[in-house]
């Protein structure tokens, strides 16, 4: 996990539980997954290392 991961992991834990109460509970984590996924994405296509063995020049 990059350390701007481990930023965006460490933001979300300090953050209430919100997401699990109330309506449109599914659509909400749905939207912060997709957002994660897209700054994964965009990290990977920025150069960015791997954190699994096809990262190397090997």
């Amino acid at each position: 996990m990059s350390e701007l991961d481990e930023h965006r992991v460490a933001e979300l834990a300090k953050q209430p539980a919100q997401v699990l109460e109330g309506e449109g509970t599914q659509s909400a984590a749905r939207e912060e997954a997709r957002k994660v996924l897209e700054a994964q994405a965009v990290m990977r296509s920025a150069g960015e290392p791997s954190d699994g063995p096809e990262g190397g020049d090997g």
